[in-house]
């Protein structure tokens, strides 16, 4: 059984490298904001055009999750499972490694453009990366856990390679 957690700003590509690293590991892939509408937890401001949720609940229900046995097998480590979200880092859930998935702000700003953010939500986001808001909460909510930093400037695949590879040299248990 293995657990990640996934994190870092919007943007930064912790969705596809997610469903890379689940494929892999034949693990299930968990997004916090799907986790979210699925279990009712916080609402959608129209206004904002975002989901607000108490991260509070968000833990609670996290932890509950992990506690519960998988009914089916949807993939053949049912039992493991790659979190991922830029939630994550401001609660505290039991995992065997954290991966902060980092990109350039001028990069990140890019990408969130692209996407149609608009342009307060891509200066906010950019901002947490700039002074590295996920990698400081990760490290203050998961300390005692293995925590990594990963550069998500390359490909989906390449970023889910280095991040395997760290996970083996800090001597996580990927099996």
């Amino acid at each position: 059984m293995l657990r990640i957690v996934l994190t870092g700003s919007p943007g930064t590509g912790k969705s596809s490298a997610a469903k890379i690293l689940a494929k892999k590991l034949g693990a299930q892939a968990v997004n916090d904001l799907d986790f979210c509408k699925k279990n009712r937890i916080g609402v959608f401001d129209r206004k904002a055009k975002e989901r607000v949720v108490p991260v509070e609940r968000l833990e609670r229900a996290l932890k509950k999750f992990l506690a519960k046995k998988p009914a089916k097998a949807p993939v053949k480590n049912a039992e493991s499972v790659i979190l991922e979200g830029h939630l994550l880092c401001e609660i505290s859930i039991p995992c065997d490694a954290v991966v902060v998935l980092r990109l350039a702000p001028k990069a990140l700003e890019k990408r969130l453009a692209k996407r149609g953010y608009p342009e307060v939500k891509v200066l906010d986001n950019v901002f947490c990366e700039e002074t590295g808001y996920c990698w400081t909460r990760a490290l203050r909510n998961y300390s005692g856990n293995k925590i990594i930093e990963a550069d998500s400037s390359a490909s989906a695949r390449e970023t889910a390679k280095k991040i395997l590879q760290s996970l083996e040299g800090l001597g996580v248990d990927l099996s």
